[in-house]
């Protein structure tokens, strides 16, 4: 244990090393944050709630997405292909403590990079918290989906051979689940036979169910937690198949 705490503060510090990772976990959401309210003018969505506050799901899923599946990804397929991994593993290190750690980082950026974004839209856009049980039913929630968005920028990384693809793949993947996920329009715009296959996104299943704690109301879209659940366990199969594939001991 105490390997792996010396190995998260090692990893906390490369990763803070790195613009890009900074960028796209700390600063990118909240510079999204400012421009989208003030172009929007904050206006009125229904009774109380304004823009800022029916946005702030969609800017929690947005911080997982760009963390999880861009950065995350992109560091994953560098360690595999410059072989830093297998280093650390004859060096001693158990790989599963270097993979835990390495996502517990991400996480930790993402999560300061949402509770900022949180904290600035109240300061400045006069954002509405939700009550203290439905904000602790939010963060878990978002932990939960953070597990999901992770798993995926993990296997995205470990099947790609080098950083640039895993950086093209990843970047699509990205804007496509953003795109069908609610982050940047109403996906009831689009036609039901792609609402239909969309809500099997975990991407999809996590926005909704984020805004229902948020919003304390029940959207209209069916939310479905079997969906999470089976994404999560068949990313996991993915990464262990590809992991024992590698053999790191070698």
């Amino acid at each position: 244990m105490n390997k792996a705490l010396q190995f998260f503060y090692l990893e906390s510090k490369v990763a803070l090393r790195v613009p890009m990772s900074i960028f796209f976990a700390m600063i990118f959401p909240l510079l999204l944050l400012c421009v989208m309210v003030m172009t929007t003018k904050n206006h009125v969505i229904y009774e109380n709630f304004h823009f800022v506050d029916v946005y702030t799901p969609s800017l929690a899923l947005l911080t997982l997405l760009t963390t999880g599946v861009t950065s995350l990804s992109i560091v994953v397929s560098v360690n595999r292909s410059k072989k830093i991994w297998q280093t650390y593993v004859l060096k001693g290190l158990n790989l599963y403590h270097i993979i835990f750690s390495q996502i517990a980082v991400y996480l930790l950026l993402a999560f300061i990079s949402t509770l900022l974004a949180i904290f600035v839209g109240h300061q400045c856009f006069d954002l509405i918290l939700p009550s203290f049980n439905n904000f602790l039913m939010f963060c878990f929630v978002w932990l939960l989906s953070a597990i999901n968005i992770f798993l995926l920028g993990f296997t995205i990384g470990c099947l790609l051979n080098n950083e640039k693809s895993a950086q093209q793949t990843s970047t699509i993947i990205m804007f496509l689940l953003m795109v069908f996920s609610g982050v940047f329009t109403n996906i009831q715009s689009f036609p039901l036979y792609v609402q239909n296959i969309v809500k099997y996104l975990p991407s999809t299943q996590a926005y909704y169910i984020l805004s229902n704690y948020w919003l304390n109301s029940n959207n209209y879209f069916e939310v479905s937690w079997g969906v999470l659940i089976i994404w999560a366990v068949f990313l996991i199969g993915i990464i262990i198949w590809k992991l024992k594939k590698d053999n790191f001991s070698r």
